[in-house]
């Protein structure tokens, strides 16, 4: 499908405070952000999330199915009335992964705008890349120089020097794209570690390269579960601690995550794989421990 060419908002940087909103609709849910920013910064007044699986449909048939379009277009009602009942004087609306792979994604773009007035742009990989680049070095006080992003649709790999990316990929093993959901078995686990280090293997990294972060949902999660020493502020996420409770992780069912780590089903479906990519991340990367910005 086309992809549209979006313009950002800029943060201002002088003036009175804007109350602005972003929709991000991602494969595995939809997200939206509402905040005040104003020459002093960003002040979020509240988030909403939904589970709308998007990937589900994509990744299998190749299109988004009527029961998910239905209730895309039904939360994008509710951000809409939201929207308006905070008095928000700037909006923006913007797909990924899943919706740049589905054959219908026009259409549906075009009737989430009739049905809520709003316009979900789907944005390019490299936009994405863009915005989540930005967003990292704009929380960190010394850049990484890797950015691994985890997604429902796919991993982006960002290799930087500074704030400029100098290599990078994006690959395929996004945690529904995988379709590994729940319990995951030994061999399963290790089936998974070789296809994301066959993946990585193709990216280059100089050998200084040892600061990283993860972005995502995932990646803030196990940061909980398996929170590192800070760094300069910032959460981290203790790699080597993840690897050795990796195989409890892998083998407790979507209910015993739900009840154990306190997670909604959506993300107990899926925290498993991601944990097992981002142990494969840390070992070719050769890091131990990795900032968590909270971003993505």
């Amino acid at each position: 499908m086309e992809l549209s060419k979006v313009a950002i908002p800029a943060l201002p940087n002088s003036g009175p405070y804007q109350r602005v909103a972003a929709i991000d609709c991602g494969s595995n849910a939809i997200r939206a952000g509402i905040a005040d920013v104003g020459p002093h910064g960003v002040d979020v007044i509240e988030r909403i999330r939904r589970p709308i699986r998007l990937g589900a449909d994509v990744f299998r048939s190749g299109s988004v199915g009527p029961e998910l379009e239905t209730r895309l277009i039904r939360a994008f009602r509710v951000f809409a009335q939201r929207f308006d009942e905070l008095g928000v004087s700037r909006r923006i609306a913007v797909a990924t992964s899943a919706m740049r792979n589905a054959d219908n994604g026009v259409r549906i773009c075009d009737e989430l705008e009739r049905a809520t007035g709003l316009r979900l742009h789907t944005i390019s990989g490299d936009q994405e890349a863009s915005l989540v680049r930005q967003a990292v070095l704009s929380k960190s006080t010394r850049p990484p120089d890797v950015i691994a992003d985890l997604g429902g649709g796919s991993l982006e790999v960002q290799v930087l020097s500074g704030s400029h990316r100098i290599g990078g990929a994006v690959l395929p093993v996004g945690t529904v794209r995988l379709g590994v959901m729940g319990a995951i078995t030994p061999d399963q686990a290790r089936a998974l570690r070789q296809r994301v280090l066959s993946e990585l293997s193709t990216i280059h990294v100089p050998r200084h390269c040892s600061r990283l972060s993860l972005c995502g949902g995932n990646a803030k999660a196990l940061a909980k579960l398996h929170p590192g020493i800070r760094d300069a502020g910032q959460r981290t996420l203790d790699l080597a601690r993840l690897r050795t409770e990796l195989p409890q992780v892998c083998a407790l069912s979507v209910t015993q995550r739900m009840r154990s780590y306190g997670l909604e089903l959506d993300r107990a479906e899926v925290i498993g794989a991601a944990a097992v990519i981002f142990d494969a991340v840390g070992e070719w990367l050769g890091v131990g421990r990795a900032t968590v910005p909270g971003v993505g």
